[in-house]
């Protein structure tokens, strides 16, 4: 089994089996999402639901579960695991409450402490935002301002888009290693993918390109630490402008929607290229700094050990704001019922 991987060889048979199994798990959430989304017991997107209640269940288990894992007699949660290491030191034994300060892939108490602080910072990060200095002034004389924009004006897909393309390189350098270089006889293939399998699993080398597209490996050092933090920031950054000008995003959009709806701002031509190159400055700097703390943030969190991972932190504040904004929202429709029909939701 390479790393990554969710299961084990199979043959025919059982392929064709989870293929169906996954064809009929994606149908039934399909289906789900949208009874969800037309208010059939819930509010939003039924996949963001999904989403965040697999990654608050891994959390939960990280931080909680008294289970113990094969050859090991701490329990897996950080919780319980810190009240096991404090009950050994009180009798002379220190090695597990050492243990337990750090520990790669697994739930440790400098995992617990970076999930609350990078909780804290993501949300204060996605509740901020940037205002634009113009009004907008629509043919009819009334003057509306520039709704501001998110600092985090693009925040979970760049990042998604980062890991999946570090992980697959990952993969593919795993199979070249497994194909044609499992002794590591070859010099060229070496600085490619070196790696060593221990009942541990796959170590890739320090000296290979393997070692720094492997999701935190169990030998991590300094030089993978900065080359990882590098990597995510630059690759999000990319896929950041990437997905501004794929979804709409861009200066040129925007300026778009404001010419259509009828409205200019004072002392610019109602020109959709004139606007653009106004809005442009705020928006590509809002895109490029956005797209550097995601990555940034997300890369510190699989280094530091968070509970969920580093996207998957920023997925849940991101989809727990996102809820307690429709939840206000359908507070002030239930108390103003007329602004929900002016507004065409029902």
């Amino acid at each position: 089994m390479t790393s990554g991987q969710l299961i084990p060889p199979v043959n025919a048979l059982g392929g064709a089996l989870i293929v169906i199994q996954l064809l009929v798990a994606t149908v039934i959430i399909i289906l789900m999402d949208d009874m969800i989304s037309k208010g059939w017991g819930g509010l939003g997107s039924g996949i963001s639901l999904f989403i965040l209640v697999t990654i608050v269940k891994q959390m939960f288990a990280m931080a909680f579960s008294p289970f113990t894992l094969p050859g090991t007699v701490m329990p897996y949660g950080a919780i319980p695991a810190l009240a096991a290491a404090i009950y050994y030191a009180m009798g002379g034994k220190l090695t597990y409450l050492m243990s337990i300060l750090y520990q790669v892939n697994l739930p440790s108490l400098t995992g617990l402490i970076a999930t609350v602080t990078l909780a804290l910072i993501v949300l204060y990060l996605e509740l901020m935002e940037v205002s634009i200095p113009v009004a907008l002034v629509q043919y009819r004389g009334y003057r509306y301002s520039v709704p501001p924009l998110k600092l985090m004006y693009v925040s979970v897909l760049p990042i998604i888009f980062t890991a999946y393309t570090v992980y697959l390189i990952g993969e593919g350098l795993t199979l070249l290693w497994s194909a044609y270089n499992k002794a590591n006889a070859n010099p060229f293939l070496n600085w490619l993918a070196c790696a060593h399998m221990t009942n541990l699993g796959l170590i890739p080398c320090p000296n290979s390109l393997l070692y720094y597209f492997t999701v935190v490996p169990r030998n991590i050092d300094a030089a993978y630490i900065a080359v990882h933090i590098v990597m995510y920031a630059v690759l999000s950054v990319v896929f950041a402008i990437v997905w501004v000008n794929l979804a709409g995003l861009s200066a040129e959009d925007q300026a778009k929607y404001i010419v259509q709806g009828g409205m200019q701002i004072p002392g610019f031509r109602p020109s959709p290229r004139v606007i653009a190159r106004f809005l442009d400055r705020y928006i590509r700097m809002l895109t490029i700094i956005s797209g550097l703390i995601v990555g940034v943030i997300a890369a510190l969190g699989d280094i530091a050990g968070v509970f969920g991972g580093g996207i998957g932190l920023i997925l849940v504040v991101e989809i727990v704001i996102q809820y307690y904004s429709l939840a206000l929202q359908e507070q002030l429709f239930e108390i103003y019922p007329g602004l929900k029909r002016l507004l065409g939701k029902e």
